[in-house]
């Protein structure tokens, strides 16, 4: 169940000049009741309070971690390169146009070419907020310049103590945003590795193709034909193969419908 927020006094309730006013006329006399704490809160807060104070005086980090992340570097650098972000070309192949989901060389062309879409709109928002970032990185290099131009020079009216907490907070999105660019440049890479693999599947398996390939519609009945009468005989269990088996004899009826009506 949807959990609705604890609100105000609804408006129609109490007119707020009418509020204002009872305020002003009252403020002096009237006394606000205090109310007293739930024991069992108090107690449950006392615990919380004692537990997370004993997390926060530990620490588990421990110079060997250091040492061990700092062993495993070439390692780690070498995943950045080296680990692609989406699917081999095996696996395209073998497990996502596998023959049970996409029996027909026509059902595999348009997978193909569903797959490439996505994998291009993806990749064309990654550049654009790759193009936002880069923008953000130009007006906080110009933000950090001006504060410490500022705390240099001692021009700055506000507490240079709180101006040097900006610029280091600045500094550290900085580097936070410079960190999530390369996570961006390494999947726009891989989302253009992406669209020319299922390019290159769909030329493959275009010649074999038995329909019109600018006409989507046009093979799915085949498709569709083929799929159930696999999903049927391969059916886990007999729920599901009443199920499929519905479909198909329903496929049936309107494919004997339409040749009837010729």
């Amino acid at each position: 169940m949807e959990k609705k927020e604890m609100s105000a006094l609804p408006a129609e309730v109490v007119n707020d000049d009418l509020l204002q006013e009872v305020v002003k006329a009252t403020a002096s006399t009237v006394a606000v009741p205090k109310r007293d704490q739930n024991a069992l809160y108090n107690k449950v807060e006392a615990s919380t309070s004692e537990i997370t104070d004993k997390i926060n005086s530990l620490t588990i980090l421990t110079p060997a971690d250091a040492d061990r992340l700092a062993k495993a570097k070439a390692f780690v650098l070498s995943t950045y390169t080296d680990v692609p972000e989406y699917r081999p070309l095996v696996v395209k192949m073998a497990s996502v146009l596998n023959d049970g989901q996409f029996p027909t060389p026509d059902s595999k062309f348009w997978q193909c070419k569903k797959e490439a879409e996505v994998h291009f709109n993806q990749m064309v928002g990654e550049v654009f907020k790759y193009e936002r970032s880069l923008v953000d990185i130009e007006e906080m290099d110009y933000m950090i310049a001006s504060f410490d131009k500022a705390l240099n020079e001692k021009l700055t009216p506000v507490d240079p103590m709180k101006l040097s907490f900006e610029v280091r907070r600045l500094r550290i999105k900085r580097e936070e945003y410079l960190f999530s660019m390369k996570r961006l440049e390494k999947s726009i890479k891989f989302r253009i590795q992406e669209v020319v693999e299922w390019a290159a599947i769909a030329n493959s398996v275009e010649a074999s193709c038995k329909y019109d390939t600018k006409d989507y519609n046009a093979h799915i009945t085949e498709n569709m034909y083929k799929k159930l009468k696999n999903d049927v005989e391969n059916a886990g269990d007999a729920d599901t193969k009443k199920m499929y088996s519905s479909q198909l004899a329903t496929l049936e009826r309107l494919l004997k419908e339409r040749l009837s009506q010729k």
